[in-house]
């Protein structure tokens, strides 16, 4: 199997997980969080979605992040990113608790739907990609920062989020809000 396959293949195996773990969940289960410093699980699917759009898109081309292009960033508006903060703001990124908390995630099927318009444009970037080219540089100042890197970056990030998801969801029942 050729790397690119495989990472095509754990993507799709880590979002059928994902869509498996949240199938169901009510808006107050999405929105529920065990303490004031701990992300809530719609937050983290969005947060998945948006980061997996905007990192494909900018780092191995594809035009507008589909965010933008279908009109989700109209659909569901974001205040302006803050000053001193990471580029990868508005995609979740390294929000504070408070910034967390104030997050008002749209109704699951939304963001499921979202998500999936961004992997199918996700997906058709990365067939475009053979394993020949997964050591071209996206960055020329970092040539480190190749397209192997991002396709490691967006596979582990989600596998990474899922173990916080299924934490929540274990104390979820521990505490019968599931």
């Amino acid at each position: 199997m050729a790397a690119v396959e495989y990472v095509l293949d754990a993507m799709a195996q880590n979002r059928r997980g994902l869509v498996a773990m949240v199938g169901g969940l009510t808006a107050e289960q999405l929105a529920w969080r065990p303490g004031p410093e701990a992300n809530q699980i719609g937050f983290m699917a969005w947060h998945l979605f948006r980061f997996e759009d905007d990192f494909v898109h900018a780092r191995l081309g594809g035009g507008l992040p589909v965010w933008e292009r279908d009109g989700w960033s109209v659909k569901w508006p974001q205040r302006p990113r803050p000053e001193n903060t990471s580029p990868l703001w508005p995609t979740g990124n390294s929000w504070t608790p408070r910034e967390v908390s104030e997050f008002q995630a749209p109704p699951l099927e939304e963001v499921l739907a979202y998500g999936q318009a961004e992997r199918e444009a996700a997906v058709a970037i990365i067939k475009t990609l053979d394993d020949t080219s997964l050591d071209q540089p996206v960055n020329p100042n970092n040539p480190q920062a190749n397209k192997g890197l991002v396709l490691r970056v967006i596979t582990l990030h989600e596998a990474e989020h899922h173990g916080h998801i299924e934490m929540l969801l274990g104390m979820m029942r521990a505490v019968g809000v599931r």
